[in-house]
């Protein structure tokens, strides 16, 4: 006879303790789903917009050296210390891609400031910013 007051007493602690637990396994798939949707978005923005900065330092590597690969001497030093440094920064911030890597998001800044730097340099007007944040 215990057992059914029991019961009966305790009918709203347990409604509770479903419901959090059911709660709990739809929060889960749908968070899981939702970050991967979000991740994989911003992951292409990401990739987007680094790969336009490279191919931007490339195409004016290109025409300020007249076609010679690898020729800085025809460009103001100024220009080309910043055009190397914008590729250097291109080329490790690919090299350390990932989620782990802290200064993901400090190193972004420096190649979107030196990327203008090095527009301003050029008198190039350079492209609105879609900046991403983390």
């Amino acid at each position: 006879m215990d057992d059914l007051f029991d019961s009966v007493l305790h009918v709203e602690s347990d409604m509770m303790n479903k419901g959090y637990k059911e709660g709990m396994a739809h929060g889960r798939t749908s968070g899981l789903s939702e970050g991967r949707e979000l991740g994989l978005k911003k992951g292409f923005e990401l990739g987007s917009e680094i790969g336009y900065y490279v191919a931007w330092v490339q195409m004016w590597r290109q025409i300020l050296t007249n076609g010679q690969a690898g020729s800085t001497t025809t460009m103001q030093p100024r220009i080309g210390k910043t055009m190397d440094k914008l590729d250097r920064l291109l080329t490790e911030y690919i090299s350390h891609m990932a989620p782990s890597y802290e200064r993901l998001g400090d190193d972004l800044e420096d190649i979107r400031r030196h990327y203008k730097m090095l527009c301003n340099q050029l008198g190039v007007v350079h492209k609105k910013e879609d900046t991403l944040a983390f």
